[in-house]
């Protein structure tokens, strides 16, 4: 399964750039906290720290859905000691607005509604590889956040998470993560 996973990720992206449905929408650039759990069938052991950071790329699907396609690292020291990294997918949900501004550009008509709070959730597939035991993880997570845009086309993001990810040798990992970042809607 895992060997199959370039093939789907260059699928998406194919996608994501070639359908106009699926164009760009925002930029994602997030960091903050993040707690690691991982268990062996004959260890354990858990990382935490403030060096989790996820860039991510974001497109409309409906009104009130996105696609995100991201890219996660995290240290367990502040930007040094062993590394966790690898792609996210997933889908966001903005049950109460909608996920972007809304305009109309009608020949001399131009009308533009920009909601400035936006909660979202979301679910995302992982796969993690971790540079001290070379082994690969995948599992998905479920998380909810805001969006603040205080001055569109920029907003303030906050959002939290929970995933639970299986290794080899029936290993499992439960990651946490509480972060802060920044959006551009284009």
């Amino acid at each position: 399964m895992i060997k199959k996973w370039p093939k789907f990720f260059y699928f998406i992206l194919m996608m994501v750039f070639v359908s106009e449905s699926l164009w760009a929408k925002k930029l994602d650039w997030s960091t903050g906290y993040f707690k690691l759990v991982a268990k062996t069938p004959t260890s354990s052991g858990t990382i935490s720290s403030v060096s989790a950071f996820q860039l991510s790329y974001r497109a409309a699907l409906m009104s009130r859905l996105e696609l995100s396609l991201g890219y996660s690292l995290n240290f367990a020291k502040y930007l040094s000691g062993d590394m966790g990294y690898g792609p996210d997918l997933g889908l966001f949900f903005f049950p109460f607005t909608s996920a972007s501004a809304q305009r109309i550009n009608k020949d001399d008509l131009y009308w533009e509604s920009n909601e400035p709070l936006r909660p979202f959730v979301f679910a995302q597939f992982h796969q993690r590889q971790f540079q001290s035991i070379q082994a690969s993880y995948a599992g998905f997570s479920v998380g909810g956040g805001i969006e603040y845009w205080f001055k569109p086309p920029f907003a303030v993001r906050i959002l939290t998470s929970m995933s639970k990810l299986t290794g080899p040798l029936k290993s499992t990992a439960s990651e946490t993560n509480a972060l802060i970042g920044l959006s551009v809607e284009f």
